[in-house]
Formats: C-alpha cells, structure tokens, sequence
C-alpha cells in the first residue's frame, strides 16, 4: 500500500502468488484489496485488520453507508461493509443472475452515492447504470468498438463518460431532481423515521442476532451507526422521533427501547411485546400497542406506564382483538385493528371515547390524526381510505385509494395535503378540503410497497420507505408543489 504523495510503502499485503486486482479507499482511511480469491482490509495505520478467504473479487467500490460492491466475473455483489459479508445482488432481468454478459472491469458510484454505472470487458459492449436503493437496473447504453471500457462521472453527476479505443463518449444523466436518497445500508431497511432537524433515522435488517440502527442520515450515509440486538420474536421493526431528537425503538424482540444522541445504548423502557410506538407532538409522552391488543401509555423520563386500554373484542370474537394501527394527536388518538373499527382514544387515560362501526372482514393496517384534532384517516385491507369525525365517531366517507391494501398514511402539518401508500407499488397525494380529500396526482410503478410515509417537521420533505430497499427516498414536497404549480395542479 503505497501513502499518497509520499511514495512510502506503509503496508504490504500478505506474500501470495496471486496479484491484487482491486483496491479501494474507505471514508474511514482503511483500505480494501481484493486478488480475486480474498479480501484484505487494513486500518489507516497500516496494519493487516481483517482477511477475508473465498472472497472471489475482481473490482471494488464503496458506496454511501455500508454499502461495498464487488465483482465477480458477470455478477455484481452488494457486500456489507462493515463485515465483508455478501448481502445482495443486482441483476439485469433479461441475464437472470448476473449484471453483465460479460466479466465487470469498472464500477463507478454516482457522486450522489444513489447510483452506480458498470461496465464489462470486450465482448459485452453495454454500460450500465443501476439504482442501489433498489437494486433496479436504470438504464443500458452500447459502446462500440473491442477494448475494455472504462467509466467514470462527472463531478456534479450529470454525465456518465466512458472510454475506449482512443475516444470519449459522454452519456446525460438526469434523475428526478424531487427525490434523493438517505441512509443507504448493505442490508434492507424495515423502518425510518424524520428526526429532530429534519435528518432521517432508519432501521436496518436483522443478521446474526444484531440490527443497525443509523442516525444523522442528511446525504449518504448516516453519521452514527448503533447496533442493536435482536433475538428475533413477534414484534414489528418500527421506529418514532420525539421532537429533541430521540428515539423510541421496537425490533424483533419484545419491549420497547429509547435512544438519544447523548446515550451510547438504548435503554428499555418495557420488555412487553410492543409494536407501533408514537410519541405525542409535544413528545411529554409515548404511546404503543402492547400484547398486540391493548394500547400504552408511557412517560419517558420516568419509563413508567401511566395508562392502558385493552380491546374487548376478543371477549365477543376470537382473533379480532388485535391492534394493528395507531396515531396520536394532542386531544386525541386513534387505533384501528383486525376487527376493522376506527377506536377514537383520549390520549392520556387511553380510554375510547366512542368508534366508527366495526367492519369485519377490512382490518385497519394504519393511521393519522390531522394536527386539528377533527379527522382520523384509516387506510384499510381493502384498499380503502376511511375519513372518521372525531368529534362524533361519524364516518364521513370511504374512498378507494389502493387496490390491494394501504400500507401507510401521513398528512402534513398544515393538515392540507395526505399522503397514502398501498399494496399497488403507488403513493398517492391527497388534498384536503374541509373534511373531504381529492387526489391530486398518484405516483406509480415504485420498485415495491411503501412501508412508511413521514412529513419533516417543516412539511417540505416526505420520507418514502418502500419494502426491502437499501436507502430511504426523500421527496421534495415545496419543489413539487412548485412545478405542479406551473401545470395549475398546486395545492
């Protein structure tokens, strides 16, 4: 390993027959090496830290978070970097298991850190642009000609540049100027949050008993990495910021754990089977469903429950007693479950204060509450999106929003624009009008499921989490209503 500029040799790799084929730089400072049969990693200092045996490799490139990637002949292999284990693969539809006909010889990651173009040897001519978030392939271009070729980005990622043969060929590359990408992992993330200042939180995939929670995700990557155990069980990988910055965290495992920046590991607020949590807009309290049937009500500081309301209905149906949706506002919350009911709670003795009729058959698969406190939004198995008066429990309307099912719902500070996720691989944007809601415009064809929907603080920007993505999706919700705007489709 040679300094930069010095010219001193400051590590050697391990004296082998076979020559290093790759190498790449780490924020961090470690160095990685690959010689097609194992990988090499040493610290800044020089020194040997890790040797990883059958770890066929032919290039090398570290993208945003934890994310490595690595060739091996026609297959592009996303590694976690953090353990040099193999996560994931992309591959191009039409190959079935690989990325490329032929064997990859360049790899370059978008400045972004969202995107990376390949590019294989002299019998497969194409260069490839994916997306890594879903692992989607972009885009495919041909170069002519028999040599290798070799790619890079322009520094502000609008062009793609390869050459070959004594020429330069330029591609531009525009994606959506609305959308970037945050909190990128080698691993799929189960669950993200928007956090105090507008930074996303996120939620990695269990592997070998242990999560990742990642905080601070403004650009790239996070600034901090946790980990966190996970034995496995019942429970919902979910998570819910207070407004100084904390964190509420249910995994796998039963209970419940809170974080903030000034505590290096999460500490148990209850060891009950807990899903859903939701802090209060003034984050005085902390709310979730425990036992899968009843909500909790809990104060922070002192981790102490101060109040619980169970769900009868087991003691009329079995099965139906199960919570699957919870949101709170300042005077009221809202549950809806398994027997399709709309249950309007008081938030501090979590007792309800009357519901929508039951609808057997169309559970309640989530939740909001407009920050007036007047509506509760339901989005249901069946796809649709149920608007309750929470004054009297009176079901103004029930509109058809996805087929398939909702996964998710949120709406805006200013309580003007709903967003909705479901089971169609669509998000679709509502706007508000007294109580009723029309849909402005539906965002379709998404890689998969939205699994979670956030409004920052501000309004400005909508958190996308779609299911078994490797970043979060932010989308520029002022920038949108702009452009929409201009079409006289605003809001």
């Amino acid at each position: 390993m040679i300094k930069l500029f010095a010219g001193v040799i400051t590590a050697r790799a391990p004296k082998e027959r076979v020559p290093i084929r790759s190498f790449a730089v780490l924020p961090s400072g470690d160095v990685l090496a690959g010689n097609g049969h194992q990988l090499y990693q040493w610290n800044a200092a020089g020194a040997l830290v890790r040797s990883v045996p059958n770890a066929t490799c032919d290039r090398l490139a570290p993208a945003g978070g934890s994310v490595l990637l690595v060739s091996d002949g026609p297959r592009l292999e996303v590694y976690d970097g953090a353990t040099l284990e193999p996560a994931s693969r992309l591959v191009d539809p039409s190959l079935r298991r690989a990325a490329h006909d032929g064997v990859i010889r360049s790899i370059a990651v978008h400045p972004s850190g969202a995107f990376v173009a390949t590019a294989a040897d002299h019998d497969d001519r194409t260069v490839k642009v994916w997306e890594l978030a879903s692992g989607r392939l972009v885009t495919t271009v041909t170069s002519a000609g028999t040599e290798p070729i070799m790619i890079a980005w322009s520094g502000d990622g609008t062009y793609l540049l390869a050459t070959t043969e004594g020429r330069v060929e330029r591609w531009r590359f525009a994606p959506a100027e609305v959308e970037r990408f945050v909190c990128f992992a080698a691993l799929p993330l189960e669950a993200a949050a928007v956090v105090h200042g507008g930074s996303v939180a996120a939620l990695g995939s269990v592997r070998n008993g242990s999560r990742a929670l990642l905080v601070g995700c403004a650009a790239g990557g996070p600034r901090r990495t946790v980990s966190l155990a996970d034995g496995g069980g019942n429970g919902q990988a979910a998570l819910a910021a207070d407004p100084v910055g904390g964190l509420a965290i249910t995994t796998g495992s039963p209970g419940i754990r809170l974080w903030n920046p000034d505590t290096p590991v999460p500490v148990a607020l209850t060891a009950r089977s807990s899903r859903q949590p939701q802090f209060g807009p003034d984050g005085a309290g902390l709310w979730a469903v425990v036992d899968s049937d009843s909500v909790c009500r809990y104060d922070p500081v002192t981790k102490v429950e101060t109040a619980r309301w169970s769900n009868d209905m087991a003691g009329f149906m079995t099965g139906l007693s199960s919570l699957n949706a919870l949101a709170v506002g300042r005077r009221v919350a809202v549950a809806g479950g398994r027997d399709g009911a709309v249950y309007v709670l008081d938030p501090q003795t979590c007792r309800p204060t009357g519901s929508a009729s039951p609808n057997v058959g169309d559970p309640v698969l989530a939740a909001a509450v407009t920050p007036d406190d007047a509506l509760a939004l339901a989005g249901t198995q069946s796809g649709k999106l149920r608007v309750v008066r929470t004054a009297d429990r009176t079901e103004l309307s029930a509109a058809a929003a996805h087929s398939g099912g909702v996964t998710a719902v949120a709406i805006d500070r200013t309580g003007t624009l709903l967003v909705t996720g479901g089971r169609d691989r669509a998000v679709r944007v509502w706007k508000r009008t007294g109580d009723r809601f029309e849909t402005l415009f539906t965002v379709s064809d998404l890689p998969s499921v939205a699994t979670a929907l956030r409004f920052d603080p501000a309004g400005g920007r909508l958190m996308v989490l779609l299911a078994s993505e490797h970043a979060v999706r932010v989308w520029d919700v002022d920038r949108l209503r702009a452009e929409l705007g201009d079409l006289k489709l605003g809001w």
